[in-house]
């Protein structure tokens, strides 16, 4: 995909356009640096956050929650930020996602996703970050790597990722390209290029399950923010679809 076709299919997700954000917690250190992008990636858009419920350990889950909504205010000070009170099941959680733009939830530190993160990786119907804790100095969007090869989910991956690197001030730093369905390839590209967050297309065609597990394997296995564009469709799409057909980036 062209610069020009990545700039056609982002016309509704400019840094101009805030977005609704709902970052839903756990007790894990993943919520810290999910509470801190979801107020980068809102802009002046709202930000709500929700605890996801375990059971286990009630106090936990407040204790976690009210430790994101502080770095929230710290961030922006009160401006749009908002605390759910009660914890939810994910199902719950899951369901009031879909009043939103966009989801954050914290990857866990190593090893398995969580199950919270992963049903919101398969199953949300709006685009989820898979938040990690950044170096310190970077934004969210400095060094976004996009990855392309199921053009149904193509447009919403290019629209939210250029939008990112925009509003850092930067350009996509790597795009992959004829992958194969291989996570190998994703990270191996993420690494390269340093990246920040990794943005990869909703699965819409009947390969579908194959992109949905290259999603799971790479939010599992990156070192770095993962963004699974899923959801809404509009104009974008087909703007991506047609640029496809007439530029492809080199693979990487």
């Amino acid at each position: 995909m062209s610069t020009q076709a990545l700039e056609s299919a982002a016309p509704q997700l400019r840094p101009s356009r805030p977005l609704s954000v709902l970052c839903g917690t756990q007790p894990a250190l993943g919520s810290l640096a999910a509470a801190h992008q979801a107020v980068e990636i809102a802009g002046s858009g709202r930000v709500a956050f929700v605890s996801v419920a375990t059971p286990a350990d009630p106090p936990a889950d407040e204790m976690y929650l009210d430790a994101a909504v502080f770095l929230a205010h710290r961030d922006r000070g009160a401006r749009g930020v908002r605390r759910l009170e009660g914890g939810r099941a994910v199902s719950q959680v899951l369901a009031l996602a879909a009043r939103y733009d966009l989801m954050v939830v914290g990857a866990p530190v190593s090893g398995e996703l969580s199950p919270v993160v992963l049903a919101a990786v398969c199953r949300a119907r709006i685009p989820v970050l898979v938040a990690r804790r950044l170096p310190r100095g970077d934004a969210l969007g400095d060094r976004v790597v996009l990855v392309l090869g199921d053009e149904g989910g193509d447009a919403r991956a290019a629209g939210l990722a250029t939008s990112l690197a925009r509003t850092a001030g930067a350009e996509i730093a790597a795009t992959v390209t004829d992958h194969g369905g291989s996570a190998d390839a994703v990270l191996h590209a993420a690494r390269r290029a340093g990246a920040t967050v990794i943005a990869i297309g909703d699965p819409t065609t009947p390969r579908g399950r194959n992109a949905a597990d290259l999603a799971v394997t790479v939010a599992q296995d990156a070192s770095c923010s993962v963004l699974v564009a899923r959801g809404r469709e509009g104009p974008a799409r087909s703007a991506a679809r047609a640029a496809n057909s007439t530029a492809a980036p080199a693979p990487v």
